[in-house]
């Protein structure tokens, strides 16, 4: 029997037996990514994409760029969803994006076979009838444009579950996704050039980024600092997860989650790693930033 179809009715059981336990669940956004598609659509923005595919790639960084680029349209339930990261592998080879999961992303890989791609459809076809019949009221954001998926998004639009195409705008005719894909999708949004090249480690001039924050002033650093901090605090305070950190001391050691989102956030901005000194000073403003929020927060609780 296929391995993929035992995973598959494995999950299923597993989920039905969680579903019976803990009852029904709300309805979620699951963001199901067909990395070959992004990769190539996002790259061929790039003035030498097909010399620089995949060396600079950082796996972590790109699945926060787009939970963010994401969070632009579908808005904080976004930054909250599943991400399921699919692509292929050579049968006993180490996957070289694995960096993904440290973006809180679940790999699922398929094989390739004579420099081709076998399985990963199939994997996606059977994720998104997968989260249909479990979620039927959710949504699936499906980053991908082969139309190989078309009756699977048509089967789980029947169960009632919303998909939504989200692509790459301004590609060229061999990254353009399939129209009728597109047209059985509830929605269809474009993520932008500048978004896209992004999440590749690209300049918005579609040229290799450089160590932005190394090559500024420490001034400058400082502000990506002070700005990371901003955001993160800010993301946190919408979804109530502020609410947890408040009676951390200025000194504290911030949660593993927390900190791991404010390294990457800065690591996105400043487009490189930060020294021992740059993390320290970023955490001491993340907490001042977080206390300062308190007051604020207690006042319109009162109210």
């Amino acid at each position: 029997m296929d391995l993929n179809r035992i995973g598959f009715a494995l999950r299923q059981a597993a989920r039905a037996l969680t579903w019976n336990l803990r009852g029904p669940r709300p309805p979620k956004m699951s963001i199901l990514v067909d990395a070959g598609y992004l990769l190539m659509a996002c790259e061929s923005l790039s003035k030498d994409w097909n010399q620089k595919r995949g060396r600079d790639f950082d796996g972590a960084a790109a699945v926060v760029a787009l939970r963010k680029a994401l969070a632009e349209p579908f808005g904080i339930e976004a930054s909250n969803a599943e991400v399921l990261w699919f692509d292929a592998v050579v049968e006993g080879a180490a996957y070289r994006h694995s960096d993904v999961e440290r973006g809180a992303a679940k790999i699922r890989l398929g094989r390739i076979s004579h420099n081709r791609q076998k399985g990963v459809d199939a994997l996606l076809a059977m994720e998104i009838l997968e989260l249909a019949h479990e979620d039927p009221e959710g949504t699936t954001v499906l980053i991908s444009g082969d139309e190989d998926l078309l009756p699977a998004v048509e089967r789980a639009a029947g169960l009632g579950r919303r998909t939504v195409l989200a692509t790459v705008d301004g590609n060229p005719q061999d990254c353009a996704p399939s129209r009728r894909l597109a047209a059985a999708c509830a929605d269809h949004r474009l993520l932008s050039p500048v978004r896209a090249r992004g999440l590749v480690g690209l300049d918005a001039d579609g040229s290799p980024r450089k160590a932005r924050a190394g090559a500024a002033s420490e001034e400058a650093a400082a502000d990506l600092l002070r700005e990371t901090a901003a955001d993160v605090v800010a993301e946190l305070l919408r979804t109530g997860e502020a609410k947890e950190l408040f009676g951390l001391a200025p000194n504290a050691t911030l949660p593993h989650k927390v900190d791991a989102r404010l390294l990457l956030t800065a690591r996105i901005k400043m487009g490189r790693l930060l020294n021992d000194g740059e993390r320290a000073a970023l955490r001491r403003r993340f907490l001042a930033d977080l206390g300062a929020a308190r007051p604020r927060i207690d006042e319109e609780a009162e109210a």
